[in-house]
C-alpha cells in the first residue's frame, strides 16, 4: 500500500485504514460480512470463498446482479452444472442435485474388484 499523494511521512505518525484491504488477516471476514449485507434480500443458496450461487425469478436476478456490480466486479457464468462435487440438472423445469460422478469415482477407487453401477 502506498501513501496518498501529498502525504508527508513523519516518524511519529501512522496512516489509519478506514476499511480492510485485500491480504489483511480480517479481509476474508470483511468480505463475508459485506456480501452477507448485500445478498440478504436475495435468495442465496451458497457463498463459498468467492463463488456465489443464488436463484430467483429473472427480474429479481437481474436486480440482484445490478446491485452486486455496485459493490464488486464479478462474472456471470450461467447455469451451474457442477460446484464443489455437486451436480445440478434441470429436468422439465425442476432442479435436481446429485453426486453421481463422485459416487462413481469413490466406487471405482475402493471397490475395483466388485460391481460398480455406472
Amino acid at each position: 500500500m502506498s501513501q496518498p499523494k501529498g502525504f508527508v511521512v513523519e516518524a511519529d505518525q501512522v496512516c489509519r485504514l478506514k476499511r480492510e484491504i485485500y491480504g489483511l488477516h480480517q479481509s476474508s471476514r470483511q468480505w463475508f460480512l459485506e456480501m452477507d449485507d448485500v445478498l440478504n434480500e436475495l435468495i442465496l443458496l451458497l457463498l463459498y470463498v468467492d463463488d456465489i450461487l443464488f436463484t430467483k425469478n429473472r427480474k429479481d436476478l437481474e436486480l440482484g446482479v445490478g446491485l452486486l456490480k455496485r459493490y464488486s466486479e464479478f462474472k456471470i457464468l450461467g447455469k451451474t452444472k457442477k460446484l464443489l462435487g455437486i451436480e445440478f440438472e434441470e429436468v422439465d423445469g425442476k432442479l435436481f442435485i446429485h453426486q453421481n460422478s463422485y459416487i462413481d469415482k469413490v466406487c471405482n477407487l475402493f471397490l475395483k474388484d466388485t460391481y460398480c453401477p455406472n
